[in-house]
């Protein structure tokens, strides 16, 4: 880990960096996976007008209320990681642009 001068912004080191920005990338596509299965699931279920009136509802509240397949966890276990991931993600680019 190494301080930027001045402040106290903790960067990994460039080796690291790159670990924790492919860690992040591929958790990012596995959480956008689970919403859109989320999605596909209860879309195919009730047809094109019901998805229509589902549309303003959240991916979550759906997988929370709608969503009744076994792999509920790991989909909510996605979606929920995907914030937490992103933010790993970009605290690797710092630390990749920082020289």
């Amino acid at each position: 880990m190494r301080t930027v001068p001045g402040t106290r912004l903790v960067l990994p080191e460039p080796l690291i960096a790159w670990v924790l920005v492919v860690v992040g990338a591929v958790g990012l596509v596995v959480g956008t996976l689970c919403a859109m299965r989320v999605r596909r699931s209860v879309n195919a279920e009730g047809g094109w007008i019901e998805s229509l009136f589902r549309s303003g509802s959240s991916t979550l509240g759906i997988l929370l209320h709608d969503y009744d397949e076994p792999d509920k966890a790991l989909m909510a276990a996605g979606l929920i990681l995907r914030p937490v991931l992103g933010a790993v993600m970009l605290w690797g680019i710092a630390g990749v642009a920082w020289r």
